[in-house]
Formats: C-alpha cells, sequence, structure tokens
C-alpha cells in the first residue's frame, strides 16, 4: 500500500486507506480529499480512526471536521480509475489504488463503464481515445497536474475525442513538437464535448526550430471545444494557426490568455476563421500578446466573413476592458502581406454585421492597421465609429486601417469615413 498510512491515529498525508488489512475501498487520495473541501494547508494532517468510519481532516487545535464520503469506485456516476506513471503498468488486473495503470490511454482502453474520472498527477502519454463515453481529468494546480506527449504516432492526435466527452480542469498540457510527428495535441471530431477550465496549454520547448504543423485544437464535424479561463503560451506553429475550426459553433472561448503564439507563414497565428451565413463568431474577454504572424496578415486574428454573418470581438456591455491585444504583430515577411497587426477583419465577400467591444490595443505592430484592418466593397458604408467601441487616436492613422476590394494595396485610414 502507498506510503503514509497511520491507522488510529494522525499522519502527514499523501496517500490514506482506513483498512490497509481488507484493501477496503474507504480509502482516498489526497486530491480527491481536497476536491471536496479544497486546498489542504501543509500543517493539516488527516486522521484515519480505527474507530470511525470515515477518515476526517483536523488542524491542530481546530479539528476542521470534513468527513469524506464512502463509496471510492463511484463518484456522481464516474468510476476512478487508478493511474501513476512511476509505479503502475498498463497489465491486466491493475486500475486499482495499490496495482495502478501506468498511462491515462491504458486506462480508457480497460474501462468497465462509460464513464471515467483520473485524478490530479503527473502522466506521459502517447495516445488518449476517448470514444463513445465520458472522462474527466480533475487536477488541483497546473504545476503538479500534467500530461506530457511522448512519442506521439505519426499522423494522430495526443487527445482524440470522438462522439464522446472531455473535461480537464486544472491541468498543464504538454506537446512536444520534436516527437509529435505532425499531431495535434487535441482533436475533437462527431458529436463530443471538449471543454478546459483553468488549464495551461503549452509547448515543450520555447524554440522556434521545430514548429508544429498540425492545429494544438483541431474541432471538427459537430463537436463543440469550450476554453475557459485558461493558458497559451509558447506555441510556435508552421503554417496553420493555433486552433483550428471547421465551423465557428465549434469553439467557445472566455477569459483565457494567449502569449506569445508565432505563426512562420500565412494569417492569423491564433484563429483563421470563415464565419458562413448564420453563424457568429463571438470573442470576448480574451487577453492576446506577443502573438505574430511572421509572413501574413492578422497578427493573433483573420476573420473573414460571408455575407449574413455576425463577428463580435471585446464587450461593448462592459464599461471595463476585458479583451487586450499587446505586442502583436503581423510582418511582411517575403509576401505583400503585413497588414493587420491585431486583427483582420475580411469583409469582400459581403459581411457586414461586426462589432468591436472594449478592447485594448498596446504596442501592435503592421505595416498598415497596426491594430486592425479592414478588406470590404465599400468601406464607406461598412466602417462606421459605432463600430468601433474602443479609444482610438485619431492622430495615429495607422491604428485602423483598411482598403476596398477595387484598390488593392491603397490603404485607406479608417476614421476617414466616421460619421
Amino acid at each position: 500500500m502507498p506510503d503514509g498510512i497511520n491507522h488510529g491515529g494522525t499522519t502527514k498525508f499523501s496517500f490514506f486507506n482506513r483498512n490497509e488489512a481488507d484493501d477496503s475501498t474507504r480509502g482516498r487520495d489526497i486530491t480527491l480529499m481536497e476536491s471536496w473541501i479544497g486546498k489542504l494547508s501543509d500543517s493539516d494532517v488527516i486522521e484515519c480512526s480505527s474507530t470511525s468510519d470515515h477518515p476526517r481532516v483536523v488542524d491542530g487545535s481546530v479539528n476542521k471536521d470534513y468527513w469524506l464520503p464512502d463509496a471510492v469506485t463511484s463518484l456522481n456516476g464516474f468510476d476512478q480509475l487508478f493511474v501513476s506513471w512511476l509505479r503502475g503498468a498498463d497489465e491486466s488486473g491493475c486500475g486499482y489504488r495499490a496495482r495502478p495503470f501506468k498511462t491515462i490511454g491504458h486506462a480508457c482502453a480497460e474501462r468497465s463503464t462509460q464513464n471515467v474520472v483520473i485524478f490530479s498527477g503527473h502522466y506521459e502519454e502517447n495516445i488518449i481515445s476517448v470514444n463513445s463515453f465520458k472522462m474527466e481529468l480533475i487536477g488541483h494546480r497546473c504545476d503538479n497536474s500534467v500530461v506530457r506527449s511522448i512519442d506521439v504516432t505519426s499522423g494522430k492526435s495526443l487527445i482524440s475525442v470522438e462522439n464522446g466527452d472531455l473535461i480537464i480542469s486544472a491541468f498543464t498540457l504538454i506537446h512536444d513538437s520534436s516527437i509529435s510527428a505532425s499531431g495535434s495535441l487535441l482533436s475533437a471530431n462527431g458529436n463530443s464535448i471538449m471543454k478546459f477550465e483553468g488549464c495551461e496549454i503549452r509547448s515543450e520547448s520555447e524554440s522556434q526550430a521545430q514548429p508544429f504543423s498540425r492545429s494544438l485544437i483541431e474541432a471538427k464535424g459537430e463537436s463543440t471545444t469550450i476554453i475557459d479561463n485558461c493558458l497559451f503560451k509558447h506555441i510556435y506553429m508552421e503554417n496553420i494557426p493555433l486552433i483550428s475550426m471547421e465551423s465557428v459553433n465549434n469553439v467557445a472561448f472566455s477569459k483565457s490568455v494567449f502569449d506569445s503564439i508565432v505563426r512562420k507563414s500565412g494569417n492569423g497565428s491564433l484563429v483563421e476563421v470563415t464565419v458562413d451565413e448564420g453563424e457568429k463568431l463571438s470573442l470576448v474577454d480574451l487577453r492576446i500578446r506577443d502573438c505574430s504572424c511572421l509572413d501574413g496578415n492578422g497578427g493573433a486574428l483573420m476573420v473573414k466573413m460571408n455575407d449574413g454573418s455576425e463577428v463580435e470581438i471585446g464587450n461593448k456591455r462592459s464599461n471595463e476592458f476585458g479583451s487586450g491585444f499587446e505586442q502583436c504583430k503581423a510582418d511582411q515577411g517575403e509576401s505583400e502581406r503585413g497588414v493587420g497587426g491585431g486583427i483582420m477583419i475580411d469583409c469582400s465577400a459581403g459581411g457586414k454585421a461586426f462589432d468591436f467591444g472594449n478592447i485594448n490595443f498596446t504596442g501592435n505592430q503592421a505595416v498598415y492597421g497596426k491594430n486592425v484592418f479592414v478588406a470590404a466593397t465599400e468601406l464607406e458604408e461598412l466602417c462606421s465609429r459605432s463600430k468601433f467601441g474602443f479609444f482610438l487616436d485619431e492622430n495615429s492613422q495607422n491604428e485602423l486601417m483598411g482598403f476596398e476590394e477595387s484598390e488593392i494595396g491603397a490603404a485607406i485610414p479608417l476614421v476617414l469615413f466616421w460619421k
């Protein structure tokens, strides 16, 4: 059994089990305990009384009196599978506390029910397939809850969801471009839901020597990917964006930070998307900094609007700057690109219904339109002041520019059309 067991007394916590003799299912590891009562301090101890049915937490002179539920293998309809990279084995008969699996991928393949929950830990994986079932990875803090890619099969995703549901909270997901063999980090397809809450997603290395050749997140089919309160940082892409989606309905963003995302060539380092008739793209409360295209337009975002589509960036309903673009860049490279340091909106296919909310632009760079660039057939008709709900120094005409289809290459300051 794991270390840290002390019946009839108290012990500093690591793992614990009420009844070591018969491997009672009353035991819980510390991350599960914290999922009920919150973070434990270093002074907290676990009391496992030989006469009590439940372990509880005590703190010196103050008895916190937290009692834990009885069932270990059934948590809100989920099966808990124990996984340990250090001491586990991907063998038949494993998966419980005394004999954990080694990888999450194998645990998924060997599950006995439709629902699986796995708690905080360090995991090194090559393939995790969530096919027609639901899995939750419940972390504690991103620094001690880690999934790292190793030896990903060529062309495959580290984590793939097909007609299933995946929820990952408070984990760090690390993808290694040197061994990822053109595989994405996460992909969702079919009627799937993939949700990330409070996660950090980054590359194994900050070097730009080995860019990713596939988007780290791929959302296809009828799938939905929800990104909430997450941090993406230090990711270098080849000629594709960080996040690819077949439809704007595939991905929903909120309260997230994108830091140091670079695209070697092409438009939009984070997102390059076409919004079709009847669709709405909403990007609210995003902080984007140091994101760039080395040879392309739209340093962070490239959005093409078809007739009948809607785009909302920022939040006009808030008086605070919830969204920001800082030190983003669209570079000309070897082409005639390099417009829209933060955002490029292409309305040349008839799109008109776009709005920019309260956005803070700081230190962005581009050949034309260092913050925003708009392409349209009739700029005067499209670019009224009411569409741009952010502060703009009207004396700096390169902050916001555009061109009309009939005048390709002739960039025009959009403030000239404001009424």
